[in-house]
C-alpha cells in the first residue's frame, strides 16, 4: 500500500450505455498523464466502474519524478565568439538566460553547422506534489457523449469544467495517504447547493441500502482492498464483471425453480443484461408472473 494509487472519482449517475467506454478511458487517460508527468506506473493500471464511480487503482508509481534533462539550443557558434576568442554578446546573453557562465555552454554539431548550447537539469518532484497536476489534467481530458456545466471550475485559468454528470466526492490516496485537491465553486454559481469539492479519504455506499446506519453514509478507507470491501457491506459491487455474473446466476436459479430456462441469445442479442449490469450498484434477480393474455 506504500506506493498505491487510488482514485475515484464520485458523481451523480451515469447513463448506462456510457460506462464501458468511460471505464476505459478513465484508465488510459490516468495512465498518459502519469506518463506525461514523468511517473511511469510500475504496475498495470486497474479500473472499475458503478453509476455513481468512476475508480483508477495503481499497486505501484515512482516515489517522485523521474529527473528531467533537455539541451537547450543557443546561437550559432560562428555568431558567438570574437576573432580574439571573447564571448559575443549573443554568446554572453543566452548563458546569462540560463544562469550560468559561457564555459559553461557546450557546443552542439548539427547538419547545419554548431551551435552553443546548454544542458539542463531538474530534479524531479515528489509524486504527492505531482499528482494533483496529474488529476487535473485528467479531468479536462476526459470526453463524454455528452458534456455538462454544473459551475464548477479548476483553478488552472481553462474557465469551468465540464462532465458528464456533476462532480460530488472525490476519493484521491497515495500510499494511504490524501492527495490534497479541489475542485471550486464558479463565482457565477446561481445556487448555494453548489460547494467547492475537496478530495478526501471517502468514498460513498448504496443510496438506499444498509445493514445498519444510515444508507449513503461516508466511509472511510485507506487502501484499495478495504476500500472494495467496505463497498461491498455497503451493497455496491465494485467490478463489473461480478454484478453481471450475480445477474446470471439469480436468473438461472429463479428459471430453474420454475421448471424454465433464461435465453442467452435474446440477452446478447438486445444487451439488455449487460445494461442493467451497468443501472445498479447491487443486483438482485426478482421473479414475477403476469396473465397469460397479456404475454
Amino acid at each position: 500500500m506504500d506506493r498505491e494509487l487510488l482514485l475515484e472519482i464520485g458523481c451523480e449517475e451515469l447513463p448506462a450505455g456510457w460506462l464501458p467506454g468511460l471505464t476505459n478511458q478513465i484508465g488510459e487517460i490516468v495512465d498518459a498523464q502519469l506518463r506525461a508527468h514523468r511517473l511511469p506506473p510500475e504496475s498495470p493500471v486497474e479500473t472499475y466502474s458503478t453509476p455513481r464511480r468512476l475508480t483508477v487503482r495503481i499497486v505501484r508509481i515512482p516515489e517522485r519524478q523521474s529527473d528531467l534533462e533537455e539541451l537547450v539550443n543557443g546561437p550559432p557558434v560562428s555568431a558567438s565568439f570574437k576573432p580574439d576568442g571573447t564571448p559575443t554578446p549573443a554568446a554572453a546573453g543566452f548563458a546569462a538566460k540560463n544562469g550560468v557562465e559561457v564555459p559553461a555552454l557546450e557546443r552542439l554539431h548539427t547538419p547545419k553547422g554548431d551551435y552553443l548550447a546548454f544542458r539542463r537539469r531538474q530534479r524531479g518532484k515528489a509524486t504527492v506534489d505531482v499528482l494533483p497536476d496529474v488529476l487535473r489534467d485528467s479531468l479536462r481530458a476526459v470526453q463524454f457523449p455528452k458534456a455538462m456545466h454544473w459551475d464548477a471550475m479548476l483553478e488552472d485559468g481553462k474557465g469551468d469544467l465540464l462532465f458528464g454528470r456533476p462532480i460530488r466526492w472525490i476519493l484521491y490516496l497515495y500510499g494511504g495517504r490524501v492527495v490534497p485537491f479541489s475542485i471550486a465553486r464558479t463565482p457565477a454559481a446561481q445556487t448555494s447547493q453548489v460547494q467547492d469539492v475537496p478530495s478526501g479519504a471517502v468514498t460513498y455506499g448504496h443510496r438506499f441500502l444498509t445493514t445498519s446506519g444510515r444508507a449513503g453514509r461516508a466511509i472511510k478507507v485507506r487502501s484499495f482492498d478495504e476500500y472494495k470491501a467496505r463497498l461491498l457491506e455497503n451493497f455496491v459491487i465494485l467490478e463489473r464483471a461480478e454484478r453481471n455474473n450475480k445477474i446470471e446466476r439469480e436468473l438461472d436459479a429463479k428459471a430453474q425453480r420454475r421448471n424454465g430456462r433464461v435465453s442467452r441469445t435474446v440477452n446478447d442479442e438486445t444487451g439488455r443484461r449487460l445494461e442493467v449490469t451497468d443501472l445498479v450498484d447491487c443486483a438482485d434477480v426478482v421473479a414475477g408472473t403476469c396473465a397469460a393474455c397479456l404475454v
